[in-house]
C-alpha cells in the first residue's frame, strides 16, 4: 500500500495495540497489516509507546520528605464572612 495513500483508521489500530478489539474486530486489522508496511511501522511505534508507559507506571512514585508537613502548615479554614448583617 502507498505510505501517502494510507488512511487506516489511528483509533482502530491504537485499540489493536492495546489489545481491546474482540477477535472479530482484530482480523481486519490483521489482513490491513499483512500488506501495509506504514501501518506495521505505525503499530511497532504504539508497541513501544505502549511498553514505555508501562515501565513508567511501574515504577512507583517517591515519598515526599518528611519536612514537607513543617514546611506547609495546615491551616484550619476561615469561616465564610456572611454576606448579608444580621440586625
Amino acid at each position: 500500500m502507498n505510505a501517502a495513500a494510507c488512511d487506516f483508521p489511528d483509533d482502530l489500530l491504537e485499540n489493536y495495540a492495546m489489545g481491546k478489539l474482540s477477535d472479530q474486530e482484530s482480523e481486519p486489522v490483521e489482513e490491513h497489516l499483512l500488506l501495509c508496511s506504514v501501518c506495521q511501522e505505525r503499530l511497532d511505534n504504539l508497541d513501544d509507546f505502549i511498553q514505555v508507559i508501562k515501565t513508567a507506571l511501574a515504577v512507583p512514585a517517591p515519598s515526599p520528605p518528611e519536612t514537607l508537613t513543617v514546611r506547609i502548615p495546615i491551616q484550619k479554614p476561615k469561616p465564610p464572612i456572611p454576606r448579608f448583617a444580621v440586625r
